[in-house]
């Protein structure tokens, strides 16, 4: 079971990383696109999504740091996150079925309880 923690963790981090990343991106191009856009109110409204975005990826990073230190709230998050994969159709689909699966199955919750809060990312047995 610390093997699948270990895969979702990484996961979340390219994923989070990638949100990010385009976020970024979206928040330059409309920066340098100036006043080829018509309305201020659409240029802040992109601005303020692609800022939204760049949250959501950092979220995600974070989320899968601390799940590969088996911090309870970022369990809670993590299943959050599998539930709204669920609608990602068709890879998210899958990984959200893994995270729930995980997350939720008895050797995963057991990791969670115990107190980890120094051990980050066990070796597997």
């Amino acid at each position: 079971m610390n093997t699948n923690i270990k895969v979702i963790s990484v996961i979340d981090i390219i994923i989070g990383a990638l949100t990010a990343l385009g976020g970024v991106i979206l928040f330059i191009g409309l920066i340098g696109a100036g006043s080829s856009i018509s309305s201020d109110a659409v240029r802040i409204s992109g601005l303020i999504g692609s800022l939204v975005v760049v949250a959501f990826g950092v979220l995600g990073i974070v989320v899968g740091i601390k799940l590969s230190e088996y911090r309870s709230w970022a369990r809670v998050v993590q299943i959050i996150f599998g539930v709204f994969q669920l609608f990602n159709f068709p890879l998210g689909t899958a990984f959200g079925i893994y995270c729930l699966w995980a997350m939720f199955n008895d050797e995963g919750r057991a990791l969670f309880e115990e107190d980890r809060s120094t051990e980050p990312l066990r070796r597997a047995a």
